[in-house]
C-alpha cells in the first residue's frame, strides 16, 4: 500500500468521522429544541384519553438520541431517509422532486 493510498485512506475515514458526529450533533440540537416533541393532535379535545396516551407512547419511543440516532443510521444504509410528517411524503421523494431546482 503506497503512501498516497494511505493518505487517501485516512481522509476517507476523517470525512466519514465528521459526517458521523455533524450528524449526531444535529439530531442532539433538534432534539433539545423548545417545543421538540410537542404534537398538534394532542390538542384536539375530541380524541379519548386512550388516543392521547398512545400519541404520547409513541414519542416515548423516539425520545432517546442514541436510540434515534442508530435506528436513523440503519434506515440510511438501506436507502430510507423517514417520512415528513407536515409534508405527508417520504423524504427520498421530496428531495428526488426538488433536485433538479436544487442543481440549477
Amino acid at each position: 500500500m503506497g503512501q498516497s493510498t494511505r493518505n487517501l485512506f485516512k481522509l476517507l475515514l476523517r470525512i466519514l468521522l465528521v459526517l458521523l458526529i455533524a450528524g449526531f450533533l444535529g439530531g442532539a440540537l433538534v432534539r433539545l429544541a423548545p417545543g421538540f416533541g410537542v404534537d398538534e393532535n394532542e390538542l384536539d379535545s375530541r380524541l379519548s384519553h386512550e388516543s392521547l396516551q398512545a400519541l404520547r407512547d409513541a414519542h416515548l419511543r423516539t425520545d432517546s438520541l442514541p436510540c434515534f440516532y442508530l435506528r436513523y443510521l440503519g434506515m440510511l444504509l438501506h436507502g430510507d431517509l423517514g417520512y415528513s410528517e407536515t409534508l405527508h411524503a417520504p423524504v427520498l421523494h421530496l428531495l428526488a422532486e426538488r433536485s433538479a431546482e436544487t442543481l440549477q
